[in-house]
């Protein structure tokens, strides 16, 4: 079976438009999807990224511009100057690794959710009340996740940082397939065609075998 990594944050819209797609892209291959949310702040600080607010005016703009660009070309509306932005979505994040970890399709529906109250609801992620009511929402315990994401959750974010870092991740969204990295939303198409090529070798490696005996 081939395995993804998915390394994200909820805070990135980038992460937020190409979410959903990647889950449709890897739904009719036999691939272990694994969601690996990180402290994107710590990697940045690594990795000599900035965040936005920090980066020259003329990469706030070009940033901007891709943003609405995207929006459209997705036909997922966004507001792109979010009242709570930037926030603190390590809680959040670490909800959605920690459910990854039993249901990986009931955690990418609660990652668009958590995308959603970010980017198009204008949710404050940082505050609790406002996790808790989306988790609600999925039916699960918020009191007992929340703890869970405080606890073992914050240990899941930093060693999931620690794997990003040992494996070349500078930014969110990245896609990780074998040795083979893709960043941004916008690299989907040649990580469509990285995992067909794949799914065909190993296929023939099958075949192969199966002939052999």
């Amino acid at each position: 079976m081939l395995t993804l990594d998915y390394y994200f944050t909820l805070i990135s819209p980038f992460s937020f438009m190409g979410h959903n797609r990647l889950r449709a892209l890897v739904e009719p291959f036999d691939i272990k999807l694994t969601y690996k949310p990180m402290r994107l702040g710590h990697l940045f600080e690594q990795t000599g990224g900035l965040p936005p607010a920090k980066r020259h005016p003329s990469r706030q703009s070009w940033r901007m511009a891709e943003l609405e660009r995207w929006s459209k070309h997705m036909a997922t509306p966004l507001v792109y100057r979010p009242s709570f932005f930037p926030a603190n979505d390590a809680i959040a994040n670490a909800i959605v690794g920690l459910l990854g970890q039993e249901d990986v399709k009931r955690a990418g529906d609660l990652a668009q959710a958590f995308h959603a109250l970010v980017w198009q609801q204008e949710g404050n992620i940082a505050d609790e009340q406002a996790v808790a009511q989306v988790l609600t929402q999925f039916g699960l315990n918020a009191a007992q996740w929340i703890e869970r994401a405080q606890g073992e959750g914050a240990a899941l974010l930093d060693a999931n940082t620690q794997d990003a870092l040992e494996c070349g991740v500078f930014g969110a969204p990245t896609y990780v397939l074998g040795q083979e990295l893709f960043w941004g939303q916008d690299r989907l198409d040649f990580l469509q065609e990285a995992i067909q090529r794949a799914a065909s070798n190993a296929l023939a490696r099958r075949v192969s075998q199966n002939e052999s005996k």
